[in-house]
């Protein structure tokens, strides 16, 4: 009985003071997302240290320093400006902590003793910026299914080239009146791929490794994300850029970002979005359009920024949308490929999840941080850039989300496949993810047309 009573003590005891310690279940939140934070603080200071190093180097004291800074209204998680501003949508920290993270902090600034008034010399001097910075279906729609025969992938090819990039877009976001459409849709994603396959084992972003594991996979992740971040200038930089280059730049991004997230779009359909893969694909698109709010859907931030710029446009699925001269050809390409790739989201979903994932990735860290400073220095609202470099975070955003369906889908393929046809869905997956790009035509195909064969 002494026995199993120090056995209870001890156990209440673990539990008590590590288990449901708010303090300890924040510093390993922390000590788990700090390498993620690297780069995106470079002028905030905590308690003297450098916010980047200290988050890394030593997550308890960085959190015991936390709870004294003017971020933190100890024992009123509601006044914090970490949880009332920072997070909130706009601000720098967007959509950074999933909501099981957020019910942590929220946990551990409710029990921090309010006994040091807020706002005291003390406090105020423990974070320091050098500006005024924050912490930061079965069935395709009745088109080609995978056992197609090449003759007719060969025909819907010739019916895709003939319609080009901005009345493909244009009929694909008007189908119902175009019912002929996917035919020609299919053979554009077709196309598309068939030149991407030829360049996944050349350039800067070929194909890391042949066998694929989930280590090995995070590894590339979390090492393209920190270099992303370190390529950012920093906010110091100089702004070399004309203002109607930036103006220009901007507007040829319409057509693209006006169908922001449609590579996902029939992952809402019922026998997709049920799935694992599906959940998380949804979860991204559903953020994409704005959760049903229309003043967080995407696409509408960016019609306020054009309204800011001057730029008068029709509505994007109107026919003078798609030929107005405001674009080029070139800017209709990739979200032509997007709606493409999208009406197949059982036959092309390796690709789907690499494009995704490349998609996500893209600007995070470097990108869309420098794309606010020039915003921000002509004076144009920024929200649109801001949220993405948040929204879109490698910790637990929408880069994140992409990663881990990535894993859900090479689970099933390495479980339930040889190794060599594990390799291939590897390369499917990455086929995609290199499919972002607009992919260079060959003089072969002077002769013939690529063929994707999947």
């Amino acid at each position: 009985m002494h026995l199993q009573d120090a056995w209870h003590a001890a156990i209440t005891r673990h539990a008590r003071d590590y288990l449901l310690n708010p303090t300890v279940a924040m510093v390993e939140m922390i000590r788990g997302k700090s390498r993620f934070a690297v780069g995106y603080h470079t002028r905030l200071k905590l308690s003297g240290h450098s916010f980047d190093e200290y988050v890394v180097q030593d997550a308890d004291q960085f959190v015991r320093d936390l709870a004294h800074s003017r971020w933190i209204v100890r024992g009123q998680p509601e006044q914090s400006a970490l949880l009332n501003r920072l997070v909130a949508f706009g601000g720098p920290m967007f959509r950074v902590f999933s909501p099981g993270e957020l019910d942590v902090i929220h946990a551990w600034i409710a029990s921090l003793p309010a006994d040091t008034p807020q706002g005291s010399s003390t406090n105020s001097s423990r974070v320091t910026t050098s500006a005024t910075a924050a912490p930061c279906v079965p069935g395709d729609h009745g088109v080609a299914e995978a056992t197609a025969c090449a003759d007719a992938d060969r025909t819907r090819m010739r019916a895709a080239s003939k319609l080009g990039a901005r009345e493909l877009y244009h009929r694909l976001l008007n189908h119902e009146s175009n019912p002929s459409v996917f035919d020609a849709a299919g053979a554009f994603a077709q196309t598309w791929l068939a030149r991407v396959a030829r360049l996944v084992d050349y350039g800067p972003d070929m194909l890391p490794f042949v066998d694929y594991t989930h280590q090995r996979l995070r590894h590339w992740f979390e090492d393209r994300a920190l270099r992303q971040a370190q390529s950012y200038a920093g906010p110091g930089q100089d702004i070399d850029k004309p203002r109607e280059q930036v103006i220009e730049e901007a507007v040829q991004l319409c057509p693209m970002i006006f169908v922001d997230g449609g590579w996902v779009q029939r992952w809402t359909n019922a026998g997709y979005v049920e799935t694992g893969i599906g959940s998380l694909l949804f979860e991204i698109f559903s953020d994409e359009i704005g959760n049903g709010d229309p003043q967080l859907n995407h696409p509408n931030i960016y019609r306020d920024l054009m309204q800011q710029m001057g730029i008068d446009l029709p509505d994007f699925r109107s026919r003078a949308f798609a030929m107005s001269k405001l674009f080029s050809d070139a800017a209709f390409e990739v979200p032509a490929f997007w709606l493409s790739i999208s009406q197949f989201p059982r036959r092309f979903l390796p690709e789907t999840l690499g494009l995704n994932l490349a998609m996500e990735l893209s600007g995070v860290g470097g990108a869309y941080r420098t794309a606010r400073d020039e915003l921000r220095h002509y004076r144009f609202d920024t929200r649109f850039v801001d949220l993405h470099n948040t929204i879109d975070n490698v910790s637990t955003g929408h880069s994140a989300m992409a990663l881990r369906a990535i894993e859900l889908y090479m689970d099933a393929a390495l479980a339930m496949a040889s190794p060599a046809a594990s390799r291939t869905q590897w390369r499917r997956v990455w086929t995609g993810f290199r499919a972002l790009a607009i992919p260079r035509r060959s003089w072969k195909e002077m002769f013939s047309k690529p063929e994707y064969m999947v």
